[in-house]
């Protein structure tokens, strides 16, 4: 009986992610271009102001302890993406 409340809420999240995985995607490819310019220009891959007001901006959310931990993975792993073309 439950399943049955379960799979609308589950449908709805794999349309999310769906959504989630272009948005991310789109994002890593911007952070390797923004990652080229900082190595063109001799710039540190790290700037912590600009990730400060990333992460200020998650206040808003609803759920924003879940949403900042998820903002501070992305963010890691932009700093990876751009790392490597150092």
């Amino acid at each position: 009986m439950e399943t049955k409340k379960l799979t609308p809420l589950r449908n709805r999240i794999d349309e999310i992610d769906s959504l989630l995985i272009g948005l991310l995607d789109e994002r890593a490819s911007i952070a390797r271009a923004i990652g080229e310019i900082k190595k063109t220009n001799n710039l540190a891959v790290l700037d912590k102001s600009r990730e400060k007001i990333v992460l200020e901006k998650t206040s808003v959310a609803k759920n924003d302890f879940f949403v900042k931990n998820v903002f501070g993975k992305i963010l890691e792993s932009s700093r990876k993406l751009q790392e490597e073309l150092k």
